[in-house]
């Protein structure tokens, strides 16, 4: 096991201090249990209790810890004492538990028993706390009485609001999740099931690649399920997934290094409530990665203590799902830590390896990572070549961004400076809880590092990883320039090094912890580590009351007394139980030990508490009367938003839109910012998720681009202004705009629950306005106005509604659907209506005479636009001059470039059968064509083509890129057509079209990532065939006989081996 200084070897192979059973067998020892004493001591190696844990487990040993006692024993040192060179053993202590897997099968009851009482006190508690944390925080979810995810974003939103008030979101900052994630999902899942692989959705704007890229990761252990099960369930059983992974990896690394089950969960413990896990846990990329990081330092351990190809066989596997994660910043930021970590544990290893078993290490961890690389080919290679393809000009800048000092603070305080603000910043880009009990315990670590686990070599390994992670989140200098043009930090923010930070500010404190449950600590070693520890408490509690006084205007004193209240009660616990380790009172240091595990679990609740939110199932993606309006109205085109349909929530209902929340084609965003100049800048737009401002009042909506972009339908929030010229509830002529209309002097009341009815002129109706002569509170359910208009057999045939919290004095205009009310059977009457809670206004008062309320009707206009619906939720116009998304083009205008081609798209004079087109293409003379479209899938579009002429079959998709088209099954050129589109020629006669999904990087992709997975299921099965399965049981001891060095190393069970 790895130690502070390596010892000396005298053969050239490996260290006989792994010595495992067949050592002992090479000698001729009877006993394996004594194999590593011997190895070592024929190999002159200083301290022969470095033969450790390893041994006893390969000798069968039932309790590995003896494993270390005995080795040392052996060589005349007491046990759990310091060897020759000063170092620990690889467990430090004497305490029962070993630093590798238990031995056999023995039965679960006997290995308890052999457990130290403050060990098992400890993980039992551990053990707890993780039940309890995700109880409460996940629990919920997994029996589907909430969701985890913060969809109560979708009710404040059209159009699913209603303009009535509503509760504030737990967690305003995961919008991404809602409006990309969970869409992505929804149309795998549904597709998967129907027989169909997603590899692409043309739903939000150009396109949006699915299985074919890991931006939506499905390929990993814990993503996968998200497309398997139903997201709205599977959300909450991954994220319980990613932390037992997390947990179980932290866990597993530490006990290769040398800690107990309790220290190493303790660590897990850590690393599940640190800030990036748990600030990114509703992403499926940023939560996939950080799940991987610990498993990727525990398989990379492993093997350089093992060093067999079958150890290095687990390396690829974990490499490929930290790059099939989707989030390229974080997989980097552990592949170099990992990088540093090899390179430190390899020199701690020099003397042991010499400079050949370096090398050949070093040589086989390469090899191991290239082919989890290629494993990953299948999705990585595709993402790699479309991100080259994409203007990432606005990233350049984001390396020299550091975070504010309320960032550092989140560092120590897992909530108070959640409800602060992070300013210039946000929670999830800003959050970096470690905690102060926990730090504390990382302090301990680097004060003693040759007392915990791992060595010197290991432990200023993370402090330095630390500190340099740390610099890069908030502090930039000379010291992290270097990095600005490094891949990966390179056009990535800094802050997203927090990663990094919580890792290994998590694996220091297990590290730490271990000292809490050594009994074998020399006195004057833990006398000192008392005073640092009693020290570092009193300058905690300083820094508290520092921060406080900092922050106090900023800050909720409850939450941050209890924020830096258990931080430092940790502490003092810790104290506690160091203190109580030179005594032989074990329940002091068992209770407080418990104490310890229990605080550090509070605040690791604490911390996900902001970040985890859950919300009912009905707050799913709910349908109402405006969605499926929509759905019936879009057609095969496309749906517009005026305040509606956040990012790619559009595609959650199968709706296509303009825009989305992905990376956009340059030529798409060309042609988006023809529309809106601002359409990629502005509050509530990005790079990634533009919005196109449209609005019924001007003339936006009549652009000829949005009919060739196919804009059958458009979708308005609530209360927005509807267009037409105003008229008298009994008809005349337009009496001008609704503001220079003087009401009536006299009132009406509308008694809450009632109705009062006006009579209503057949004309058409696309809003009614009536005047509120007084203003109303709605209490907490808000107030409602509803209005109805019914025909002479008391029918509905049109309505609508308006929701508000209040209302004021002034004309309230109710959209009402109403435009071909001009030809029902009248005598029409409108019915106004008011409905709130008992807290509520009891009546509204109407301006109007005698018993009829003053109503001014909003009526139909020239503006290519038709209201289709209304209700509470919004209104639904279809665009009457919207081109075909599949059409037929007999003419066509060249435009060599990008202005000449906007030019003449912007042109409303340009004929509705002319393609625009980038290069000259075969003669055209204005044939027709009938088109049958036959599919209209997500990676696939068929049409069937009868022309009179020669033409050009046009889809206004972004399919310039990773598509292909066959005309009568073969291949034919797939041209730009209308600057962000694609088109095919086709000639005179009866055709198939058939527009395709073709990713070559995908397919080139999948061949790389086959070929490396038989390379690894080949290497699985050649390492496995002399692998014995049962190991043997330890002989009884017999006389000790001299050991040859030992040339072959322990593997976990596996067969010893050469590297």
């Amino acid at each position: 096991m790895p130690q502070g200084e390596p010892p000396r070897s005298t053969a050239a192979g490996p260290t006989p201090a792994h010595g495992s059973t067949q050592a002992a067998e090479a000698a001729g020892h009877p006993d394996p249990a004594h194999g590593s004493t011997q190895a070592a001591e024929a190999a002159g190696h200083p301290n022969p209790a470095h033969g450790s844990t390893q041994a006893a487990e390969a000798a069968g040993h039932p309790d590995p810890a003896h494993g270390s006692t005995q080795a040392a024993e052996a060589a005349g040192h007491p046990a759990g004492t310091a060897g020759a060179d000063g170092a620990r053993p690889v467990h430090a202590g004497a305490s029962p538990l070993g630093a590798g897997a238990l031995a056999g099968s023995r039965g679960l009851r006997r290995r308890l028993a052999r457990t130290h009482p403050v060990e098992l006190a400890g993980l039992l508690a551990v053990l707890v706390s993780f039940v309890v944390l995700l109880a409460i925080r996940i629990g919920p979810a997994l029996v589907g009485a909430k969701v985890f995810g913060g969809l109560d974003l979708l009710i404040s939103r059209a159009p699913w609001t209603t303009g009535l008030p509503v509760p504030k979101a737990i967690n305003p900052f995961v919008g991404d999740t809602v409006d990309s994630a969970f869409p992505a999902y929804l149309q795998i899942h549904g597709r998967l099931w129907s027989g169909d692989l997603a590899w692409w959705s043309p739903l939000s704007g150009a396109g949006t690649a699915l299985l074919s890229q890991p931006g939506i990761p499905t390929l990993t252990p814990t993503s996968i399920w998200m497309a398997v099960l139903p997201p709205s369930w599977a959300a909450g059983f991954v994220k319980l997934l990613q932390v037992a992974i997390a947990a179980a990896g932290m866990m597993l690394w530490l006990r290769r290094l040398g800690t107990g089950r309790a220290a190493g969960l303790i660590g897990g413990l850590v690393y599940a409530g640190s800030g990036f896990f748990v600030a990114w846990a509703n992403w499926p990329g940023q939560a996939s990665v950080s799940t991987m990081i610990p498993v990727l330092f525990w398989v990379v351990e492993r093997f350089l203590q093992v060093r067999t190809v079958r150890a290095a066989l687990a390396v690829p596997p974990v490499v490929a799902f930290l790059l099939l994660g989707g989030f390229p910043a974080a997989a980097g930021h552990a592949l170099y830590g990992c990088v540093g970590y090899v390179v430190v544990r390899l020199v701690m290893l020099r003397r042991e390896l010499g400079t050949a078993g370096v090398l050949r290490t070093l040589g086989l961890g390469v090899a191991a990572a290239v082919v989890g690389v290629l494993l990953s080919a299948v999705q990585v290679l595709p993402m790699a070549r479309a991100l080259a393809d994409t203007d990432l000009a606005y990233r350049r800048a984001q390396f020299g961004v550091t975070q504010p000092l309320r960032s550092f603070m989140s560092l120590f305080f897992p909530q108070a400076m959640n409800g602060a603000g992070y300013p210039g910043s946000n929670a999830i880009e800003a959050y970096a809880f470690v905690g102060i009990g926990a730090l504390g315990l990382a302090v301990l670590a680097v004060c003693a590092p040759r007392t915990v686990p791992g060595g010197r070599g290991v432990v200023w390994y993370l402090a330095g990883g630390f500190l340099l992670s740390a610099a890069l989140v908030w502090k930039h200098g000379w010291w992290t320039n270097w990095l600005a043009d490094v891949p990966v930090f390179e056009g990535n923010p800094s802050s997203r090094l927090r990663d990094m930070v919580g890792f290994f500010g998590s694996g220091l404190a297990g590290l730490g912890a271990q000292l809490l449950f050594d009994p074998a600590l020399r006195d004057r070693r833990r006398r000192t580590l008392v005073r640092l520890a009693a020290v570092g408490t009193v300058l905690a509690a300083a820094f508290c009351v520092a921060a406080f006084l900092r922050y106090r205007a900023a800050v909720d004193h409850a939450t941050f007394a209890v924020d830096a209240g258990l931080g430092v009660a940790t502490l003092v616990l810790v104290v506690v139980a160091l203190a109580a380790a030179g005594t032989r009172r074990t329940a002091v240091r068992a209770v407080s030990a418990v104490g310890v595990v229990a605080l550090l679990a509070v605040q690791a609740g604490n911390s996900v508490a902001f970040f985890w939110p859950m919300t009912p199932p009905d707050e799913f993606y709910p349908e109402n009367g405006v969605i499926a309006a929509a759905q019936a109205d879009e057609g095969s085109g496309r749906v517009g938003q005026i305040g509606t349909f956040l990012g790619s929530t559009a595609a959650a209902y199968g709706l296509r839109t303009a825009t989305g929340h992905g990376f956009q084609p340059t030529t798409w965003q060309e042609y988006l910012r023809t529309i809106d100049t601002n359409a990629y800048s502005g509050v509530g737009r990005s790079p990634t998720s533009p919005v196109l401002a449209l609005s019924l009042t001007d003339r936006s909506l009549q652009n000829p681009l949005l009919d060739r972009l196919a804009m059958t339908a458009v979708v308005v929030a609530p209360n927005q202004e509807i267009p037409g010229p105003v008229v008298r509830a009994g008809g005349g002529s337009p009496i001008g705009p609704t503001a220079s209309v003087v009401p009536s002097p006299g009132t009406v009341s509308l008694p809450r629950d009632g109705t009062v009815s006006v009579p209503l002129a057949a004309q058409p109706v696309r809003a009614v306005q009536v005047f509120v002569a007084a203003g109303a509170g709605g209490g907490r359910r808000g107030l409602t106005v509803t209005a109805a208009v019914t025909d002479g057999a008391g029918r509905v045939v049109a309505s609508g509604a308006v929701g508000r919290g209040t209302l004021g004095r002034g004309w309230l205009q109710i959209p009402v659907a109403g435009e071909s009310l001009a030809q029902a059977a009248g005598p029409l009457t409108l019915r106004l209506g008011m409905a709130t809670g008992a807290d509520g206004a009891s009546a509204l008062t109407l301006g109007g005479t005698g018993d009829t309320a003053d109503v001014l009707v909003v009526g139909r206009q020239d503006d290519g636009l038709v209201e289709r619906y209304s209700d509470i939720h919004g209104t639904v116009w279809s665009r009457t001059t919207a081109l075909p998304r599949i059409r037929w083009a007999g003419r066509d205008v060249v435009g060599t470039t990008t202005q000449q081609r906007m030019q003449a798209l912007v042109n409303a004079a340009l004929p509705r059968d002319t393609v625009v087109l980038d290069a000259p293409g075969p003669q055209l003379s204005g044939a027709t064509a009938t088109l049958t479209t036959t599919a209209d899938a997500g990676d696939r579009v068929e049409v069937s083509v009868d022309a009179t002429g020669g033409g050009y079959v046009v889809l206004a998709d972004g399919v310039q890129q990773d598509w292909r088209v066959l005309v009568d099954g073969r291949v034919a050129p797939l041209v730009h057509a209308d600057h962000a589109f694609g088109a095919v020629y086709v000639p005179a006669g009866t055709h198939r079209v058939e527009f395709q999904f073709w990713d070559r990087d995908l397919r080139n992709g999948l061949l790389l990532s086959g070929a490396s997975l038989l390379l690894l299921l080949a290497g699985v099965v050649l390492t496995g065939r002399h692998r014995p399965w049962r190991r043997r049981a330890a002989p009884a001891p017999e006389r000790r006989r001299r050991a040859e060095p030992d040339t072959t190393f322990p593997t976990d069970g596996v067969a010893p081996g050469p590297a």
